[in-house]
């Protein structure tokens, strides 16, 4: 393993994680990343298109969906709440299966590739990444959520059209956020392949 290796695993291993259990063994860690990161990010995929599809009906009100909205002021809270960590599990599952790989290489390549690489973790570590400009929306839609599940908000009919922007912004996030790491390790692992 030579230095330009090492300093790939060290800025792989530089990656925050949401979950703070670092003290895992890595196989154990990788074992409870595979599930936690099978619910954060099918599970939310999954809720997200079901508020864009009970938020539309809601707009358009169309019934008997339409009354569902009235309940479904917690649904809306949990998925949101959850969407924002949503990519981290996965995105780290995908980082340590990369150390895995590197550990059994010894190639040289151009440095280009770990200052790209240190650059696409470090902004996925900033804070400002991890909420984006979607804190306040966010905010918005759960304090509608929590006055809608305790019956003080009357104007929870409106919360739909803020559902239904919102949603598809973070269904677009999350995806482009494992986007950009798995687009990185592919040219990565085609560079290294020609050499």
């Amino acid at each position: 393993m030579n230095s330009q290796i090492e300093e790939r695993i060290e800025i792989a291993s530089s990656f925050k994680s949401v979950y703070d259990s670092q003290n895992k063994k890595l196989g154990k860690r990788e074992k409870w990343l595979k599930l936690s990161a099978g619910f954060d990010y099918w599970g939310v995929m999954i809720l997200l298109i079901f508020l864009i599809f009970l938020s539309l009906a809601a707009v358009l009100q169309i019934d008997p969906i339409n009354t569902k909205w009235q309940k479904s002021g917690l649904i809306v809270l949990m998925t949101f709440a959850i969407s924002i960590k949503s990519p981290y599990s996965f995105i780290e599952l995908i980082l340590i299966n990369h150390i895995k790989r590197l550990e059994s290489l010894n190639v040289n390549f151009p440095e280009f590739l770990n200052q790209d690489f240190k650059i696409i973790v470090t902004k996925l570590n900033s804070k400002k990444t991890r909420f984006n400009l979607l804190l306040l929306p966010l905010l918005i839609i759960i304090i509608g959520a929590l006055l809608q599940t305790f019956e003080f908000n009357p104007y929870w009919n409106y919360f739909s059209f803020l559902v239904l922007a919102f949603s598809p912004i973070l269904l677009i996030r999350i995806n482009y956020q494992i986007r950009i790491v798995k687009k990185h390790l592919i040219k990565f692992e085609a560079i290294i392949k020609n050499q």
